[in-house]
């Protein structure tokens, strides 16, 4: 849980700074160069995507998948990306070194810009169907409406991004949909308790187990529940998980 919230915090600093290089740009806020702010959107738009399939794996209880070559692996594209982006003056890799306010970017788009967006697509496939698998996986609901606020969180801002990409639109909505994403974050958070309650691996010992089993985390939230400890307790809502012991059993002598 500990980790899943680092990354999530990487992942919502990256879309921060894209946001934020956007729009400066898109404001004409005085910079040394034109290309500054290019470049410092590209900051988050390079490591929002390995920072969301880092996220995905964590929230998932994938971590295994993340070994030492894997995450070193991640960082090639990302790094290679920022490259382009610092030295597209010099290169043109990104946009030809056209980064001017009055020039919109697409028309101008290099070869690192068109390999960035096939990545950064792929990995927002695999982060997808982690959480989807996630979701599925689990059969309380509040794990589901968490992984369901999630995924909406995280195809929102790369839809905006591929209509734009594909010259489906000529309006950018990036940077409202990376405002959108990070309030389904926040909501997902304050609302269903993401990442303090935490599924637990179950199987079909623990659900026909004739022996109670009852989870309650530090904060008294009740993380898992069998039905025999259901039973047990005379628990009749029709998902517990998620709520606060006190108000399951408020019903039993004191």
């Amino acid at each position: 849980t500990s980790r899943a919230a680092v990354s999530l915090v990487v992942l919502l600093i990256a879309l921060g700074i894209w946001d934020l290089g956007y729009g400066l740009r898109a404001a004409n806020v005085p910079a040394p160069s034109p290309h500054l702010w290019m470049a410092l959107m590209y900051i988050g738009v390079a490591s929002a995507p390995t920072a969301l399939l880092v996220f995905a794996f964590h929230f998932a209880r994938l971590e295994h998948w993340l070994t030492p070559a894997v995450r070193i692996a991640l960082m090639i594209e990302p790094a290679l990306v920022l490259f382009a982006a610092w030295t597209d003056p010099l290169f043109g890799l990104l946009f030809n070194g056209e980064v001017g306010v009055d020039v919109y970017l697409r028309d101008n788009a290099g070869p690192a810009f068109w390999v960035n967006i096939a990545y950064s697509y792929l990995l927002m496939a695999i982060s997808t169907g982690v959480l989807l698998r996630h979701r599925w996986s689990h059969r309380h609901s509040v794990y589901r409406r968490q992984a369901a606020v999630v995924i909406f969180g995280v195809v929102v801002p790369w839809i905006g991004s591929l209509l734009l990409a594909l010259n489906l639109t000529d309006r950018d909505m990036t940077p409202v949909a990376v405002s959108i994403s990070a309030f389904a974050f926040g909501y997902a958070i304050l609302r269903f308790r993401m990442l303090e309650v935490a599924p637990i691996a179950r199987d079909l010992l623990i659900e026909r187990m004739s022996d109670g089993v009852l989870v309650i985390d530090a904060f008294g939230v009740i993380s898992d529940i069998n039905p025999m400890g259901r039973k047990l307790l005379a628990i009749h809502e029709a998902d517990p998980v998620g709520k606060h012991f006190t108000d399951c059993l408020h019903h039993q002598p004191k």
